[in-house]
């Protein structure tokens, strides 16, 4: 969650020039309009998974889950594709196994592995919300031009590939 929600106007950020040296003021204003957004469309995320018990968290599991050919897979390939650590994913796994949505079942060739299946009550959940997530979504993109979508989609992976680049050093 990023907490600042006065960003700085032309005044501050020319102060902080003054004070602290060149400062790309663009670039400062996207990286912060960035975080803020980021931070506003997870914390609405969250809002609208909770009228189904859930959080970010548990659904990406669970969206992830469905993807799956045959809606099966490992928890470190869970862990993996979302980005988080294999304590947090137990984590996850056990409170989703407690509710049903998956369960975990003997690996067919390793029997010293588990595997991460989605259950019809996981399935079923998933066809609750994602019809409302994407009409959500399409209600919050409705007046912005396909065109400014593919640039600013473009926009935030370059900043992506730029962060990246420059924490790996």
């Amino acid at each position: 969650m990023f907490l600042l929600q006065d960003l700085p106007d032309q005044e501050t950020l020319d102060n902080a020039e003054q004070m602290y040296g060149p400062v790309n003021q663009d670039g400062v204003l996207l990286f912060l309009k960035t975080l803020k957004t980021g931070s506003d469309l997870l914390n609405n995320l969250d809002q609208f998974l909770a009228t189904y018990g859930l959080k970010h968290g548990r659904w990406i599991t669970l969206v992830l889950l469905i993807r799956e050919p045959m809606r099966t897979t490992t928890p470190s390939e869970l862990s993996k594709k979302q980005g988080v650590t294999r304590a947090t994913m137990t984590n996850l796994l056990n409170s989703l196994e407690n509710d049903s949505y998956i369960k975990r079942v003997e690996h067919p060739v390793d029997s010293r592995a588990t595997q991460i299946t989605l259950t019809r009550k996981g399935v079923q959940l998933l066809n609750k919300i994602m019809p409302q997530y994407y009409e959500l979504i399409n209600k919050i993109t409705k007046e912005i031009s396909e065109r400014q979508l593919k640039a600013t989609a473009k926009l935030l992976e370059q900043l992506s590939q730029k962060t990246e680049e420059y924490l790996s050093h």
